[in-house]
């Protein structure tokens, strides 16, 4: 299908519009005597697509035809994947504005002025009176400018992103807002996107509709997660880019929610047809008297009072719908092209994508396969620094495998350097004729699939999401080398391994992989053998106690790199 065709499917089709490419007197009459609002105009000439606009019929530029056609196709074939993995997917439509005397004198003088935040926040003393009406208690200068320190939106391989930023009010973590109080494994996942609307509109990170939507569903006790895909002032195609390359991934576990800008109401017919859940929500947004003063220039722009109504109303559909997907046909368009294939070829992070492959390949030629090799296993470890439970994990999993891949972190994150580390590994386990020690490199639990590991600092506050990495893992790396099985030691102490190992029991069984998660090794049955617990000892200077929780030849290696020497962590 080319530009030319795509378009005119699209108009006829999707809109029930005659397209017409370029002009002529004799359109123009046929256009004039018939029905106006079904004829469009493709017209690169923006003097002629005035003169067609101030006769009343409609006029587009060819390249402005082509974004509407090729986004909404992309928009439906993107529905009607997810439609066919039984993932459900809603759109609620941002509020509109009533009319204006509906609100208060100070958001009329708002809508008038067209006073946004940004607008409004650099010159705070000018319209303090709005900021004490629409922020309340916590109205002040310092407050304002918190909550406009917004970095910008940046592209990250692929998918795009707010640059990473903490502080009080505001926090982002791998491009993404942190949603507060967030259920770090749940037993489905509501996915957020949008624009300012999802992301979060000059309020803190609690008050987000993401944030607001998770607070309730934890006082309903329910074990889902949700995840803030919004992205502060990108425009509708960036994250369209980010659903298509990220719902790759998605299944009946996952739910997709849209606050957005409502697509024109025949796209939205369309899309109904196809299974998806639409909701409006300026009716039930109106219906509270919270909305007569808690917007800013327009009813899409409010204050955290705002997000609680539109979230309370999200909320109450979501429950009303069950979290479940329609029974709906797979396919309503006959689109006999595949939009969604073209975009992954051209967008996504063909570099990661060709590393991955190579290194992948790499592994298969430096040590082929033999016919007695049936069960193939492995273990990610980070080995900071080896010790004897590492050393039991794997002597345990050679002893389940004919082949055991341990793959050490190559991110040098760590106390211990990569290049130490795996050292250590390799002399550690070198009576182990089935184990290959192998660099990570950095397709897992790297800066690149999964940054919160590294985040020590942040613990508490992390949206875990290993997805991505997992995803690798399972779809690539264990699908090229053959792995069935993954092996990892429980986890009683660190919070985001803990959360990772919940993640593998989840998400590898759906790609293919067994999880099979060992009770850590321990001292005396009490103390767990723990790589902390060594670095913790050597800044004790309790060398002897350490022989206790490693190997001869990771002791060897400490004493003569460290003792006496002074360890500071």
């Amino acid at each position: 299908m080319n530009e030319r065709e795509m378009v005119e499917f699209y108009y006829n089709t999707v809109q029930d519009k005659q397209a017409c490419f370029g002009f002529s007197l004799k359109r123009l009459m046929l256009a004039l005597s018939g029905n106006r609002k079904k004829f469009v105009c493709l017209e690169d000439n923006r003097y002629l697509r005035k003169i067609l606009n101030m006769l009343g019929l409609p006029a587009k530029s060819m390249k402005k035809g082509i974004e509407d056609a090729k986004y909404f196709f992309l928009l439906y074939q993107v529905m009607q994947k997810l439609a066919k993995k039984g993932v459900p997917c809603y759109f609620f439509g941002r509020t509109d504005s009533l009319d204006k005397e509906y609100y208060s004198d100070s958001a009329q003088e708002r809508r008038e002025k067209h006073l946004d935040f940004p607008t409004m926040s650099e010159d705070y003393d000018k319209y303090e009176k709005h900021f004490k009406e629409i922020l309340g208690e916590k109205a002040s200068k310092e407050y304002v400018d918190a909550l406009k320190a917004i970095t910008q939106v940046i592209k990250r391989g692929s998918l795009f992103g707010h640059e990473d930023m903490q502080s009080e009010l505001v926090n982002i973590i791998n491009g993404r807002r942190v949603v507060v109080d967030a259920v770090n494994n749940g037993e489905k996942t509501i996915h957020v996107y949008g624009r300012c609307g999802a992301f979060g509109y000059a309020v803190d990170d609690r008050n987000t509709v993401p944030s607001l939507l998770q607070r309730k569903l934890n006082q309903c006790s329910k074990p889902i997660k949700v995840i803030n895909h919004g992205l502060w002032g990108a425009d509708d195609n960036l994250i369209l880019n980010n659903l298509i390359i990220e719902s790759e991934t998605y299944g009946e576990r996952d739910i997709v929610v849209f606050y957005e800008r409502a697509p024109l109401k025949e796209e939205v017919a369309l899309l109904e047809k196809l299974g998806m859940y639409y909701f409006d929500c300026t009716k039930p947004f109106h219906d509270d008297e919270r909305s007569r003063w808690c917007i800013y220039d327009y009813a899409g722009h409010m204050n955290a009072e705002g997000y609680d109504i539109s979230t309370n109303y999200i909320f109450d559909m979501l429950e009303k719908t069950g979290y479940q997907a329609k029974d709906a046909p797979s396919d309503v368009l006959d689109i006999r092209h595949d939009f969604i294939s073209d975009y992954l070829n051209e967008h996504t992070s063909g570099e990661f994508q060709r590393n991955l492959q190579m290194y992948v390949d790499g592994i298969k030629a430096d040590f082929p396969l033999t016919e007695n090799e049936k069960t193939i296993g492995s273990i990610v470890m980070n080995c900071n620094p080896f010790t004897l439970g590492h050393r039991y994990l794997i002597e345990y999993a050679s002893k389940k495998v004919h082949r055991l891949y341990v793959f050490v972190l190559q991110e040098d994150r760590s106390f211990f350097k990569f290049d130490d580390r795996i050292v250590l590994v390799r002399k550690g386990t070198a009576d182990l004729k089935n184990v290959l020690v192998i660099p990570s490199g950095e397709f897992m639990i790297s800066a690149l699939t999964f940054p919160e590991y590294f985040m020590k600092d942040y613990k508490k506050s992390i949206d875990f999401d290993a997805t991505k990495d997992l995803h690798t893992f399972g779809n690539y790396i264990a699908k090229g080398l053959g792995i069935k099985i993954r092996f990892a030691g429980e986890e009683p102490i660190d919070v985001v391994t803990a959360e990772y190992n919940r993640s593998m029991q989840l998400l590898l069984p759906e790609m293919g992989v067994e999880f099979h998660e060992i009770p850590r090794k321990t001292v005396d049955g009490e103390q767990v053998v723990s790589a902390s617990k060594v670095r913790a000892l050597m800044a004790e200077n309790k060398w002897e106690e350490i022989k206790n929780y490693v190997p001869e030849t990771t002791y060897l290696f400490l004493v003569e790199k460290f003792k006496n020497k002074g360890v500071s962590l």
